[in-house]
């Protein structure tokens, strides 16, 4: 009987919770599109509070790996630089690579190394394109999902706007874009106004890394305003109020995405401000793509009546059934 898995190390790939989330999903499509089993290893769980889950959910729906010396196929591929996606032919040449390894008794595992990515609206690209049989990359995304509420249950938190401030290390690169104090004070104006417009206050939680942080808190003196300074130590929790809030608001950040992803509410974004390329965070393709969660209209975030619409329509749905998407 032969076996093949898939596994990511993730502690190769870098970064912090949203990184190695894409790093954890990117795995799960892998080995979907080889035929394979995805396996965690001990850098699934390793690094807490960096890991997105622990080794109690990892185990419930995933399986471990062998030990290296129980395969007698190991296939290791480096990766250097792929944030935006190791690319079509590529994973062609893997998903080959793999079924070709596959004898009647042969025990396999690939193993990705450092940073690589397919993404769900990636993966979709190559549903259509026949490279990989289609429902691959819905079912990656429902099986994390499911795998995050299993960990950290709970429900949508009604009328709350969460707006995800990235920081940290691109603090400078954040204000470059646009993301200034002007531009949040505008935003937030903005939710406050539409919101009144449609009968209902809003509680706006806005939540920003400590390093770089100066020029969000004061955002707090605004009406229904809080600002929430995060640490490793409070990072999941943040996570969680951003997922279940009933609004959340996209910024250029790979924890945000992740939040996005994982989210019960309506993912709201400002299609003009999210750069067109950038490094390895959210770019605006990603947005145009990624309608398995979130359907776009290029021109209804804070464009003339399209928020007030969304507003209104949402105010009249029962979030049990789902709320609609802008």
């Amino acid at each position: 009987m032969s076996i093949s898995h898939v596994t990511y190390d993730l502690a190769s790939g870098g970064g912090r919770l949203g990184h190695r989330a894409k790093s954890l999903l990117s795995s799960i499509i892998l080995a979907k599109i080889t035929g394979s089993d995805i396996v965690y290893n001990c850098s699934y769980h390793e690094k807490r509070p960096l890991c997105v889950f622990n080794e109690k959910t990892l185990s419930q729906f995933i399986n471990e790996s062998l030990h290296c010396d129980d395969y007698n196929i190991v296939i290791e591929e480096p990766f250097k630089g792929k944030w935006n996606g190791i690319g079509e032919q590529k994973t062609a040449q893997i998903k080959k690579r793999v079924e070709g390894s596959r004898g009647a008794n042969d025990k396999t595992i690939y193993i990705a190394r450092g940073g690589a990515r397919i993404f769900p609206h990636q993966c979709k690209d190559m549903e259509e394109k026949g490279i990989c049989r289609k429902g691959i990359a819905d079912e990656s995304v429902d099986l994390l999902k499911e795998m995050y509420y299993y960990q950290y249950p709970g429900d949508l938190i009604k009328n709350t706007f969460a707006i995800h401030a990235r920081r940290g290390d691109v603090c400078g690169i954040m204000k470059g874009i646009g993301y200034t104090t002007e531009y949040y004070k505008n935003l937030i104006h903005k939710i406050n106004t539409v919101s009144s417009e449609v009968g209902f206050t809003p509680v706006i939680n806005i939540y920003t890394e400590r390093r770089g942080s100066g020029y969000i808190t004061p955002l707090e003196k605004l009406d229904n305003t809080n600002v929430h300074v995060g640490t490793e130590e409070n990072l999941h929790q943040h996570l969680s109020e951003m997922v279940r809030s009933e609004y959340i608001y996209c910024s250029w950040s790979s924890l945000c995405w992740l939040a996005c992803t994982l989210t019960v509410g309506s993912v709201l974004y400002d299609y003009h401000i999210i750069p067109e390329d950038g490094k390895h965070n959210l770019k605006r393709h990603d947005v145009d793509k990624i309608n398995h969660y979130a359907p776009t209209d290029k021109d209804i975030l804070f464009q003339g009546e399209g928020l007030v619409e969304t507003l209104h329509n949402n105010r009249k749905t029962d979030a049990s059934n789902g709320l609609p998407r802008i």
